[in-house]
């Protein structure tokens, strides 16, 4: 049964990237767990979630358009639970890729 997340939530002026701004600053990746796809990035330390969807029917729960105003990891885990199976997925690529984003 998927889990109930609510409509999509925008962080940002607008969906899209705004111009003169990257979205993709930083080396973004993606998880994809059942039917669920989520696009992050690594931002020091920490892991900034850009957009969250479920592939099957086409809906967006969560699009960024400001890299730096996108929660992290534990926020996603505090607003979406049901998706903790997504949310551990991205933690162990996180820690099993090398550290090469120099962004920030």
């Amino acid at each position: 049964m998927e889990p109930a997340v609510p409509e999509a939530s925008r962080i940002g002026p607008a969906a899209g990237t705004r111009p003169g701004h990257d979205v993709s600053a930083g080396r973004t990746h993606q998880a994809v767990l059942g039917e669920w796809r989520a696009v992050w990035r690594r931002d020091r330390q920490r892991i900034r979630i850009i957009r969250v969807r479920n592939i099957s029917d086409d809906r967006t729960v969560l699009a960024i358009t400001d890299p730096d105003r996108a929660p992290d990891l534990a926020d996603m885990r505090e607003r979406f639970p049901e998706l903790s199976a997504l949310w551990d997925e991205i933690r162990h690529q996180f820690w099993a890729r090398p550290t090469q984003d120099t962004s920030r």
